[in-house]
């Protein structure tokens, strides 16, 4: 079946911006759902060709050194982290995101040129839960 059918079009984008924040930057207590783990959140925001804003958060929890914490012992954070190193594999930024120095790296996404999926009406970046969630309604 044709993507066009199931409700998804790809379309391009260019990343306008990506930054690191503390959850604590963004919020004053942390939302329901997110677990003592989740320290660090990863905002990219992308423009479409048509000029719509594509913006998705990640959630994880950054080391000294840059890298993150790919997998951790809570399930619920775990499969946030999945969706991180998904989009790192899915754009090719990078195969090795447990080694992977998101911290400086981000800096070389900017005017990076990437595929948005229109699902429902709305833009996500493409990562197999997303997409599926998508597709589901």
């Amino acid at each position: 079946m044709p993507e066009e059918e199931r409700g998804m079009e790809k379309i391009r984008a260019e990343i306008e911006d990506a930054k690191i924040q503390s959850v604590y930057e963004i919020w004053v207590r942390k939302p329901p759902g997110l677990r003592f783990c989740d320290t660090d959140v990863l905002t990219i925001t992308a423009k479409t060709e048509d000029g719509e804003e594509v913006s998705d958060r990640f959630f994880f929890s950054l080391k000294p050194d840059g890298t993150f914490f790919a997998d951790t012992q809570n399930r619920v954070s775990r499969l946030r982290r999945r969706r991180l190193v998904e989009f790192l594999r899915y754009y090719n930024i990078t195969e090795r995101a447990e080694k992977y120095d998101i911290k400086r790296g981000i800096e070389e996404w900017k005017g990076k040129k990437v595929e948005v999926v229109k699902a429902n009406g709305r833009y996500v970046f493409p990562s197999i839960n997303d997409v599926y969630t998508k597709l589901k309604g």
